[in-house]
C-alpha cells in the first residue's frame, strides 16, 4: 500500500516539475470547488490521480474521503483551481507517511 502512495506523489511532482508542499489538512476550509466553463486542463493525468486518490481513501485513509469526493466531482473537466485543489489533497497524504497511520 505504502508503495502505491509514494507513487502517486512521485507521479504528481512529475506532472508538476516540483515538489509538493506537505499540508494540514486534505481540502482548504471553507473552499468550494466551482464548475469549469474553460477548457479543461490533462483531463488524463487529472482522473489518474484522483482514481489513485480514490483507492487510498477507500483502503487506508477516511480522512481525504470528503476531499476525494469534491475531486472526483470534476473529472470530465478539471481546471487551475482542481489541479490546486489536488495538490493540497496530495500534500496532506505525503504528510501523513511522516506522522504513519493510526488505527
Amino acid at each position: 500500500m505504502y508503495m502505491k502512495v509514494g507513487a502517486t506523489i512521485d507521479q504528481l511532482e512529475r506532472f508538476l516539475q516540483r515538489e509538493v508542499m506537505i499540508r494540514p489538512t486534505p481540502g482548504k476550509p471553507g473552499q468550494y470547488l466551482q464548475k469549469n466553463d474553460e477548457d479543461a486542463l490533462n483531463i488524463d493525468e487529472y482522473r489518474s490521480l484522483v482514481g489513485q486518490i480514490t483507492f487510498f481513501t477507500t483502503k487506508l485513509c477516511p480522512k481525504t474521503g470528503k476531499a476525494c469526493c469534491a475531486l472526483s466531482g470534476f473529472m470530465s473537466n478539471p481546471y487551475e483551481v482542481h489541479w490546486k485543489a489536488l495538490e493540497r489533497t496530495v500534500g496532506f497524504i505525503k504528510g501523513m507517511k511522516l506522522r504513519g497511520v493510526t488505527y
